[in-house]
């Protein structure tokens, strides 16, 4: 179940929702075949949009 939820969310929200440091969480979404490297990509990407407007 812990891995079903790590390839799910987030790490950082992993970390959150399980009290868990966020390398923890990290560690565990690697292990499951979680890939949020995208989705952290596109957050990066959004938030330079904002600051460079």
């Amino acid at each position: 179940m812990l891995f079903a939820l790590a390839q799910e969310v987030p790490a950082g929200l992993l970390s959150k929702m399980l009290g868990v440091h966020t390398s923890v969480a990290v560690v565990w979404q690697r292990a499951s075949g979680g890939d949020w490297m995208g989705y952290a990509a596109e957050v990066t990407a959004r938030s330079a949009i904002r600051i460079g407007s």
